[in-house]
Order: structure tokens, then C-alpha cells, then sequence
């Protein structure tokens, strides 16, 4: 799994999310599932903010079954 997001990052990620957070649409799409957050971040308050942000009003969809890639 990817090693831990340095600081700069999750607060520039933070910061995004918070100036788009119910003006505009954020689209995500990542490998990383999301109970996986919240060790990628480090910070547990960071990640549960970012993510009940991202969440609350999200219409998620995860892709099952193989990977195109590998073929």
C-alpha cells in the first residue's frame, strides 16, 4: 500500500475540499478504498473531516471484478 501523505499535501487536499465542499462537484476516482484513508493520511480528525465532506452527499460507485489493466 502507498506510504503516508506528507503534511503539505493533506492540507492542500483539505483545503481544496473545503473551498468546493457544496459549491461544485468533486469528482474522485482511486485505487484507494475508503477505509483506507484514514492511513494514507496519518491523521484521524484530518481524514474523518475530509471524508465526511467527500461522503456525505456522494453517490459512490465501486467497480467489482477484474482488472482491465492486467489483460
Amino acid at each position: 500500500m502507498s506510504k503516508r501523505l506528507d503534511v503539505q499535501r493533506i492540507m492542500l487536499l483539505m483545503e481544496y475540499i473545503g473551498d468546493q465542499h457544496r459549491k461544485k462537484p468533486i469528482i474522485i476516482a482511486s485505487l484507494l478504498p475508503v477505509f483506507a484513508w484514514h492511513k494514507i493520511i496519518g491523521d484521524d480528525t484530518m481524514a474523518n473531516a475530509m471524508l465526511v465532506r467527500i461522503l456525505q452527499e456522494a453517490h459512490r460507485i465501486e467497480l467489482q471484478g477484474e482488472s482491465l489493466r492486467e489483460q
